[in-house]
């Protein structure tokens, strides 16, 4: 099962970057910001760069990684 183990920056705007690290990324099919699907291109198998949807509310939101075979624990990210 894939994990993320971190998000940098943990915070920013609609369309900002997020590169998103953690492990077992091969499959990835989708990367979403609380339950908005994310823009994001598989960089390797540890480092996803993503950026933060248009329709994702303001305030905390996990960020989930989603592969062929399940979905990631949630990282908090802040929109602003």
């Amino acid at each position: 099962q894939e994990t993320v183990t971190s998000l940098t920056p943990a915070s920013g705007a609609i369309g900002a970057k997020a590169v998103i690290a953690g492990t077992n990324f091969e499959g990835v099919r989708e990367v979403k910001f609380g339950n908005v699907v994310a823009t994001f291109e598989k960089d390797s198998a540890t480092q996803i760069t993503a950026y933060v949807p248009r329709g994702v509310n303001a305030g905390a939101q996990n960020v989930i990684v989603t592969n062929n075979v399940a979905a990631s624990d949630g990282k908090q990210f802040t929109v602003n």
